[in-house]
């Protein structure tokens, strides 16, 4: 986490995944950003995430993608 003011907190990640079944291989790339703002009691909290999945089979090469984006308030008490 990377403080950027007092209350405001950015998380960069990124996940890797490799899957081989026998009939086809697949290597999943997963960038995400969180970015969390906390004031009094509350929490805000948004997080978007790209995903590239490369998939190699006995037909050649196919690629997916795609992206989310999630956001949440939640309160302390």
């Amino acid at each position: 986490r990377y403080p950027i003011l007092d209350d405001f907190r950015l998380s960069p990640r990124l996940d890797l995944d490799y899957r081989d079944t026998g009939s086809e291989q697949s290597v999943s790339v997963e960038p995400t950003l969180r970015a969390e703002y906390r004031f009094h009691d509350f929490i805000f909290e948004a997080r978007i995430q790209y995903m590239w999945r490369p998939t190699i089979d006995g037909g050649g090469i196919g690629y997916e993608t795609g992206y989310a984006f999630t956001a949440g308030l939640q309160y302390d008490f």
